[in-house]
Parts: C-alpha cells; structure tokens; sequence
C-alpha cells in the first residue's frame, strides 16, 4: 500500500485538500489526495528490517478528533504518528494538527493525545502520549518510543553484518498537575522527592511499604492515585 501524508490546511484557492466535510462544517472522513510519498523517501522499508516501528501491527477503530466517522487507525511509535486506512485501500499518514489531537482507540481501549512536554533532561517536546489516569487535577501520561538503527555492514570477512532494526525503549511517564505542564516523571526516587518536597515522608513511606518500582506502569498509576488522596 502507498504511503501518503495528508495535508490540513487550506489552500489560498477555492480547491480543498486533507478530509470531506458536511454542510454543517463538521469534519466527515479523513478521506485525502494529499502528497504521495513513497517508502523509499519517506521512511525505511519495513520489509527490509528486523522488528516493527508499532506497538500494535493491527489497525484499530477510532474515533479521531471532532471527526464524525470512526477510521482504523495504527500508532507508528517510531516516527509519533498515526496510520490509517482510506476507501481506497491505501494507508496514509494523519498530520499532527490541532484539529486531530485526541485520538480515542475503541479496542483495546486507549487515548491519545498530542501536547506539548518537557522531557527529562529539560528538553521541551511536542508529540502523542497515551492517557492513564486522571484525578483530582493529576494528570497521569506515558510515551511509546521504538527507535529505529540502521544496517551495519561487515567491515571485513570477519566481521558480521548487522540488518537494520526497530528496537522498542522502556515507556516513560509524565505528570500534569492541575494546570501546570505536562514533565517527565523520575525513575529515581531521591530525583522523585525533589519533586514533591512537601509529600517526602509520605511519598518514601508509602514507595517502601508497597515496593514501589518506577519504571512499571501499574506501580506509577498506583502512585499517582496516592498523591491525589494526600
């Protein structure tokens, strides 16, 4: 299938490019003619390398943004993007525009949401992250990352080359606290203290008495959900 990006703005003509719309102005499909780019120039050929860039192969059913019709959608996590699936049977790239930035998957349920976020080493970031849990005014997220490496050759006869490949990292998780912004949450406790001065003793005791591990997603909802009742 071709791969396409869709362009979302409109044109300075009377033409319209990017989605259908209704008479009421409400976006309809995702249906585009957008720009065809092909594997080649646009990402590295899949076929050709070890491992997938999505946590899940599958197109799922979603509900896009305001957009009335429901699409099968997939999360590329290598490049933050989605993919889906046009009449036609084409698989095009959706743009990362306001209008598309709450991305609801029906099953197995999850939602995605496009804001901006400051990592952990203070870098300010823009990009889809999943919502866990919310409470409170705490705002709990994690970020899919599959990094892609290139093909090694072999440098000599004895030498093994090494194919490209897509690699999945740890999720990493970030906290919005009321209207504050969204950053990234420690995996370090002594880092994670700092954060919360106020909530120090509480926070260590309460790490120590359920053995806490900040690196796994169950525990840090667990957490989160501590610091909205204390």
């Amino acid at each position: 299938m071709k791969i396409q990006i869709i362009v979302l703005f409109m044109m300075l003509s009377t033409s319209r490019v990017g989605f259908s719309q209704s008479q009421d102005g409400k976006i309809t499909t995702l249906e585009s003619s957008g720009i065809r780019l092909s594997e080649t120039n646009y990402h590295p050929t899949y076929t050709k390398t070890l491992g997938s860039p999505y946590p899940n192969k599958a197109f799922l059913h979603a509900k896009v943004g305001d957009v009335v019709q429901n699409a099968l959608l997939r999360y590329n996590a290598c490049y933050d993007e989605f993919e889906f699936i046009n009449s036609k049977n084409d698989t095009l790239v959706l743009n990362n525009a306001a209008a598309f930035s709450t991305i609801t998957i029906t099953y197995p349920k999850a939602l995605y949401q496009y804001v901006n976020f400051t990592e952990k080493s203070g870098k300010l970031n823009t990009g889809y992250l999943v919502s866990l849990f919310e409470k409170n005014g705490y705002l709990l997220y994690k970020r899919q990352k599959i990094k892609y490496y290139d093909a090694i050759p072999a440098k000599s006869s004895y030498d093994t080359s090494t194919q490209a490949r897509f690699v999945p990292l740890k999720d990493t998780f970030f906290i919005k606290i009321n209207d504050g912004e969204i950053f990234e949450l420690p995996t370090n406790k002594k880092e994670l203290l700092k954060l919360f001065p106020e909530k120090k003793t509480d926070i260590e005791i309460f790490i120590k008495q359920n053995e806490i591990d900040l690196e796994k997603e169950p525990d840090v909802i667990k957490l989160i959900e501590f610091f909205t009742v204390n």
